[in-house]
């Protein structure tokens, strides 16, 4: 197990390569972080205001639960088709870097790759 806590964790991956080890990919987190809020905030805003007027004029009153998770669970269906590309990339370019760091110190990367699919 390469990384068996969080503290041996961030202090191999600093004795690798300092700071920018612990911020390797920050680019595209960055970039699905905006993606994951703005579009989870703004699908369940426009399905809660959809599903409020197909239901007619009362289904604000009548149903706002149901609404309400509706629009939550389509929110979170939309966001993760969305982001997982992001997600992805942000996973190889780490997986790069830490087989370019590998490549650097053999010894330093024994085992880490053993269980990974």
């Amino acid at each position: 197990e390469a990384y068996p806590a969080l503290r041996p964790a961030i202090a191999s991956l600093w004795a690798r390569g300092g700071l920018p080890a612990l911020y390797c990919s920050w680019d595209v987190t960055v970039v699905a972080g905006f993606l994951l809020g703005g579009s989870g905030f703004g699908v369940n805003e426009f399905l809660r205001r959809y599903l409020g007027a197909l239901g007619g004029p009362q289904a604000q009153a009548q149903y706002s639960l149901q609404i309400a998770i509706g629009a939550a669970l389509g929110s979170v269906i939309v966001t993760c088709l969305v982001t997982t590309p992001f997600e992805v990339l942000r996973l190889r370019a780490i997986e790069e870097a830490s087989a370019d760091a590998r490549d650097a110190d053999p010894g330093a990367g024994a085992g880490a790759g053993a269980g990974a699919g």
